[in-house]
């Protein structure tokens, strides 16, 4: 049985030369200090957070640019304050 499989991947200069150094720095192998990162990647959540996210549209698809609709419609808008989101913080 197979436990354990060989392997090429590319990494950074950089960043092989700070695994190295802290893989020596904690008396470890390069091996184990990859196989920890990795482990610890796969056993977080990366599923999206929150509602999903719905953009507004009105009109109907393949119905013509109405450029001017558009322009009027900005025009009524009240300017975001700054950093420019929607709470003002």
């Amino acid at each position: 049985m197979v436990t354990h499989m060989k392997t090429t991947i590319d990494i950074a200069n950089g960043l092989l030369a700070q695994a190295r150094a802290r893989a020596q720095a904690e008396e470890t192998t390069l091996r184990a200090l990859i196989e920890d990162g990795l482990r610890r990647v796969l056993a977080e959540d990366r599923s999206p957070q929150g509602e999903p996210f719905e953009m507004g549209t009105w009109g109907e698809p393949g119905d013509p640019w109405d450029e001017e609709a558009v322009q009027a419609m900005l025009r009524q808008r009240e300017p975001l304050p700054p950093p420019w989101r929607e709470d003002g913080d």
